[in-house]
């Protein structure tokens, strides 16, 4: 049975043997690189870009990491790396607070790189306390805002988003009420993606980071 196939039950069904699981920092393999900010100085710190699904996350994180000359790493990525399973898997399989678990340790090892990355992170992750606290210690944290109708717009498949279930408007809705208060507590700047461009909004984040 690959990983495509449907969810095993936790310890044991059919299948065979699970595939060996990598360290979770095996799965970060980061290259020195002379970070840089406008002034040419270097800057010590991690970037971390929180905010819900479909904010564009990755997208203004890879901008913002070329740059900064820094290396760009998605936490998601990470985890699939990893646990050789889709985030869709993980939580059917073993359920959403294992995966929240695995994600703060993912989070843990990404930070504790001794080279300044940008790190772009699951929509959830901020509602682990631990996670919170890790990222606003660690590193220059980023909310990236947008309305709920955007957030629908630029959504895509919704089945591959294991929270949106069969109401994507409704759950975007609730999941966004639900995690704004978080998101503020643990960023260190928060803007708007609403009608702005990734580049615009890479662009206001590297400005930020160096007044």
């Amino acid at each position: 049975c690959g990983i495509h196939s449907k969810p095993r039950s936790v310890g044991g069904g059919n299948c065979g043997p699970r595939p060996k699981l990598r360290h979770v920092a095996d799965s970060v393999r980061l290259t020195a690189r002379p970070s840089v900010r406008l002034d040419g100085e270097s800057d010590p710190r991690h970037v971390a870009i929180i905010g819900m699904m479909a904010v564009g996350k990755t997208t203004v994180g890879r901008l913002l990491a070329d740059d900064l000359n820094r290396e760009f790493v998605d936490l998601d990525h990470v985890l699939i790396s990893t646990h050789q399973m889709s985030i869709s898997e993980m939580f059917e399989e073993f359920g959403e607070a294992w995966f929240r678990a695995e994600e703060a340790k993912a989070i843990a090892a990404v930070l504790s790189q001794p080279e300044p990355i940008v790190l772009s992170l699951g929509g959830g992750a901020v509602t682990t306390a631990e996670s919170r606290r890790l990222l606003h210690d660690s590193a220059f944290v980023v909310w990236l805002r947008a309305s709920p109708t955007t957030l629908l717009a630029r959504v895509g498949d919704a089945s591959t988003r294991p929270l949106l279930a069969d109401d994507p408007e409704g759950s975007i809705r609730r999941l966004d009420a639900a995690r704004k208060d978080l998101y503020a507590e643990t960023a260190h700047y928060a803007l708007s993606v609403d009608r702005r461009s990734a580049r615009w909004v890479a662009t206001s984040v590297k400005r930020r980071m160096f007044t």
